[in-house]
């Protein structure tokens, strides 16, 4: 019956994933034509822009002849002294302005999101791990009773609760169980009759 039902559900989705990885070329195919078109744009621009650059006349830069020049190594090599060379080329012209990224709906779209630590109704989650892990009344006299076991030793040998060891001897319980058992109830009568104060 269930190899039935695969076959059926496995056409839908073989078809639904053909038709996804179909859009999802055509979209990039678009991204990669509206890139093109953009980035030819682009250079035009930046190629007229580095002509303009270089045949514009920026009055603030002209230099007045009745003003004393600062002597440089530029000034100097123009004037025949030792200096380095004049090479002539602006050096912010060789800048470039990076055009904006295309951002695809398709990228924001197909991000991956976890939900895996997602909890919807924290209350109703606590009240059913109360129910997922329960203690039986003989699990309970098992652990107290391996507890007053380990703490009669000597501190000196470190095994005063030791749930590790307690969890042992309990089939169905983890060190992680025991740990938690303990320090939820240890308020209760149930261990308040093994530790009474005077």
């Amino acid at each position: 019956m269930n190899q039935e039902r695969h076959k059926v559900v496995q056409r839908h989705v073989e078809a639904q994933v053909r038709k996804l990885e179909s859009e999802r070329r055509v979209s990039q195919l678009k991204h990669a034509v509206e890139y093109r078109q953009k980035m030819k744009a682009w250079m035009a621009a930046n190629n007229e822009k580095k002509q303009r650059k270089k045949t514009a006349v920026i009055p603030h830069l002209i230099l007045d002849a009745s003003l004393p020049r600062r002597r440089t190594r530029s000034t100097e090599a123009a004037e025949g002294g030792e200096g380095g060379e004049e090479d002539g080329d602006d050096s912010s012209s060789s800048l470039a302005v990076v055009p904006s990224m295309v951002a695809s709906t398709l990228a924001t779209r197909a991000s991956f999101r976890s939900h895996n630590s997602l909890v919807l109704d924290p209350v109703e989650e606590e009240l059913k791990r109360h129910y997922l892990n329960v203690w039986s009344e003989e699990e309970k006299l098992v652990f107290v009773e391996k507890l007053v076991d380990f703490s009669l030793l000597p501190e000196s040998k470190g095994m005063r609760k030791n749930f590790h060891r307690i969890s042992e001897h309990l089939p169905n319980k983890t060190t992680r169980d025991c740990v938690q058992f303990y320090y939820l109830n240890k308020k209760t009568k149930l261990f308040k009759v093994l530790n009474p104060k005077p």
